[in-house]
C-alpha cells in the first residue's frame, strides 16, 4: 500500500487509482528482470517508463485551490457493538451516547456533524419523533448534520440504506440513496428471478440500490457520499465531483471485522479517493477508524478502532475537477488496453523461435 506515505500518491489526480497501480506494476515487474539474465535491458526500459510516467503525472497533477472559507467539522465514532446494535433493550443508551457525542462535537465549535452509518436505530421517515430530535438539535446548536438510516421507497417492502442531511433551518427535502449494495449483506443477487430463492432468503438482504447520484447540501459546499464498502468504487465519487461535490464524506459500520486488517484498508481506500479528486474526505465509522483527509492524501486527525469518540478537523471546499474525475471511464479503459499491450507484446517476445 502506498496510502502510509502521501508523496507517492502524487500522480492520483492524473492517473486515478488505476493508473498509478498500473505504474506500480511496471515498476515492480522492471525490477525483477533487471534481476534476470537476459531480461535486464528490457527491465531498465520498463523501469525508466514507469519511473517517467510517475514523474509526469505528478508535475501534471493540479494543486488543490480552496473555493470557501475552511469549516469545522466532527466526525463521531459511538463505537456500538454490532450485536448490541438492533436489541431493542439497548437503543435508549445508544441514543444517548450519539447524542452525548454530538453535542460535544458542537460544544467543540464543529458546524457540521457527521454521523456513522445507521448510529442509532431509528427509521427517519417512519419516526417523527426521531425528525423532531434531529431538527432540534440542528436548529439549538446552529450546525448541520449528516446522517444515515432506513429509506423508504414507494412499496410497501422498498428500503434503502439512506443518508439524510439537516440544516440548522431543518431537515433538507433530499437524501442520498446506496448505489452498490452488499451482495448477500443488503441484497442476494438474482433473488428476483426465482420465487424459491426469494422465500429461502426472505430475512436477508432486503435493500433496494439506489438509481441517482448527486451531492447533498452541507455547510462547507455540496458534499459527495459513499456508503460503506462503496468508497472503493471511484467512478461514484467521480460522479458526484463532476455535479459539484465541494467536500467528500464516507459513513460506514466496520464493527463487521473486528480489529483485523480490513478497517484499515478501508481507510487506505478512502485515501486513495480523496487523493484522486482533490478534496478533503471525512469518514465517520462506528468502530472505526474515523478520519478527515485532506486532498493530498495525507490524514489531519484519527481515532483507532474499537475506541470511542470524535475526532474534529477544518475543511475547506474545492471546486477544480482533476483529469482522474473528469475522464474516469476514458482512464480506465486506457489502463486496460495498456496493461493487455503490455501482456501481448510479453507473450510475444517469449514465443519460441524457429
Amino acid at each position: 500500500m502506498l496510502t502510509p506515505v502521501p508523496a507517492l500518491l502524487a500522480p492520483l489526480p492524473v492517473t486515478a487509482a488505476i493508473g498509478l497501480s498500473l505504474l506500480v506494476y511496471l515498476a515492480g515487474s522492471a525490477l525483477d528482470a533487471l534481476l534476470a539474465p537476459g531480461l535486464r535491458r528490457a527491465g531498465a526500459v520498463w523501469l525508466a517508463v514507469a519511473v517517467a510516467g510517475w514523474c509526469g503525472a505528478a508535475l501534471a497533477a493540479p494543486a488543490f485551490r480552496p473555493d470557501g472559507p475552511a469549516v469545522k467539522v466532527a466526525a463521531l465514532q459511538p463505537d456500538v457493538p454490532l450485536e448490541a446494535r438492533w436489541n431493542p433493550g439497548n437503543e435508549e443508551s445508544i441514543e444517548d451516547r450519539v447524542w452525548r457525542l454530538s453535542r460535544q462535537g458542537a460544544d467543540a465549535g464543529a458546524r457540521w456533524i457527521v454521523w456513522p452509518e445507521s448510529a442509532v436505530p431509528r427509521v427517519l421517515e417512519s419516526d417523527a419523533a426521531f425528525r423532531r430530535e434531529v431538527e432540534a438539535f440542528t436548529r439549538t446548536r446552529g450546525v448541520w448534520l449528516l446522517f444515515g438510516s432506513i429509506g423508504l421507497g414507494h412499496a410497501e417492502d422498498e428500503y434503502y440504506n439512506s443518508v439524510y442531511e439537516a440544516s440548522p433551518a431543518g431537515l433538507l427535502p433530499w437524501r442520498y440513496d446506496k448505489v452498490h449494495l452488499v451482495p448477500f449483506g443488503e441484497y442476494v443477487p438474482l433473488v428476483g428471478r426465482f420465487a424459491a430463492l426469494r422465500a429461502l432468503v426472505r430475512e436477508v438482504g432486503s435493500f433496494t440500490p439506489g438509481t441517482h447520484v448527486q451531492p447533498l447540501p452541507g455547510p462547507a459546499g455540496p458534499v459527495g457520499v459513499a456508503v460503506c464498502y462503496e468508497v472503493a468504487y471511484p467512478s461514484l465519487y467521480a460522479s458526484e465531483v463532476v455535479r459539484g461535490a465541494a467536500v467528500l464524506a464516507t459513513i460506514t459500520n466496520d464493527g463487521w471485522y473486528g480489529d483485523s486488517a480490513a478497517p484499515r484498508q478501508h481507510l487506505a481506500l478512502a485515501i486513495l479517493r480523496a487523493a484522486e479528486a482533490r478534496r478533503y474526505l471525512v469518514r465517520a465509522a462506528n468502530t472505526g477508524i474515523s478520519a478527515v483527509i485532506d486532498p493530498y492524501g495525507r490524514v489531519l486527525t484519527r481515532l483507532g478502532v474499537n475506541r470511542e469518540g470524535l475526532i474534529t478537523a477544518e475543511v475547506r471546499p474545492g471546486a477544480d475537477v482533476t483529469p482522474a474525475e473528469a475522464h474516469s471511464g476514458a482512464i480506465r479503459a486506457g489502463v486496460v488496453l495498456a496493461a493487455a499491450g503490455v501482456m501481448i507484446l510479453g507473450a510475444w517476445r517469449r514465443r519460441p523461435v524457429r
